[in-house]
């Protein structure tokens, strides 16, 4: 008899290689898809978190908006694209403390801006990557309950929609506010 030799005979050799080189390929493929998968979840977080910090920036302030005295009004802007309301501000300028002043926002350049009373000259930067912002007004009407306004002095609230495109990646938020000085009596 025969004694058996030990070692690996060159076809047991070629087997466990293409074992290994399949399992290893299988491997770098789970890695790369959850790396790929992070990247997507990063992104679209990035996305939702600025235009959650865009509409709910906008949603808190013009929800404090002052009346103005004189007119009984709180916003003196209303366009689709920029609001304009009045509000107790006194960051740009000590000499008017709790001066009630007007306050812009806007987009410029994909960024959403800030300026009180007219100050900083270029506004102070909230989000960037913003796509689009858009603002319907309404009014209330009794018996009727909300319709859709362009008189500044008439807005009771606002709907507000801001687009945000960060790396490749898109989100729409909306959110309704009503002002709180200009609620409605039922």
């Amino acid at each position: 008899m025969r004694a058996r030799a030990r070692g690996m005979t060159m076809v047991e050799f070629l087997v466990a290689g293409l074992v290994s080189i399949t399992l290893g390929a299988g491997l770098i493929m789970l890695v790369q898809g959850t790396y790929t998968a992070h990247a997507t979840v990063i992104g679209q977080n990035a996305a939702n978190a600025d235009a959650r910090t865009a509409v709910d920036t906008l949603a808190d302030r013009i929800r404090g908006a002052q009346l103005d005295p004189m007119s009984g009004a709180a916003l003196t802007t209303a366009s689709a694209s920029q609001v304009v309301f009045w509000d107790y501000h006194d960051q740009y300028d000590s000499s008017q403390a709790h001066a009630l002043v007007p306050v812009r926002y806007y987009v410029e350049n994909g960024c959403l801006k800030r300026k009180v009373n007219s100050l900083p000259a270029n506004g102070q930067t909230i989000v960037s990557d913003i796509e689009s912002l858009n603002f319907v007004y309404y009014r209330y009407v009794a018996g009727t309950g909300w319709v859709e306004t362009t008189t500044a002095s008439d807005v009771g609230a606002v709907k507000i929609t801001a687009t945000v495109a960060n790396n490749g990646y898109r989100r729409t938020i909306t959110a309704t506010v009503q002002i709180r000085q200009k609620r409605p009596v039922k």
